[in-house]
């Protein structure tokens, strides 16, 4: 079980769509500075803050529900397991992906950027 469950987690960090969450982890924080420090509202315990309560539950819950998905679908389907769990997934990072866009979204307007105006 330790072997599966360490292949899993392998698994997760090489897959390109926690890749694709990083990366847009990544961008979010520099808009989130920048729009900040262009507000004059920049300050160190709040970047820390979102790493605690944004950046870790992200992965952390990501990780989680990757890691069910592999095992408790593999144990109750079988042969058709792949194909569930990976649905699963994608829905799960899609849902992320959506949250994450929103909120460079958001950081974009702070800075001034017309996204979505006429």
């Amino acid at each position: 079980m330790l072997e599966t469950l360490s292949g899993i987690v392998l698994g997760f960090f090489r897959d390109p769509r926690v890749q694709t969450i990083l990366g847009l982890i990544f961008v979010d924080v520099l808009l989130g500075i920048a729009a900040a420090i262009r507000l004059g509202e920049f300050d160190w315990r709040k970047l820390a803050t979102y790493y605690e309560t944004m950046v870790l539950p992200y992965l952390l819950g990501y990780l989680a529900f990757y890691t069910g998905a592999k095992i408790i679908v593999a144990d109750l389907l079988g042969p058709q397991a792949y194909l569930v769990s990976e649905a699963m997934i994608t829905i799960a990072w899609l849902t992320l992906i959506g949250s994450l866009a929103q909120r460079i979204i958001e950081n974009a307007k702070r800075l001034g950027y017309p996204i979505g105006e006429k």
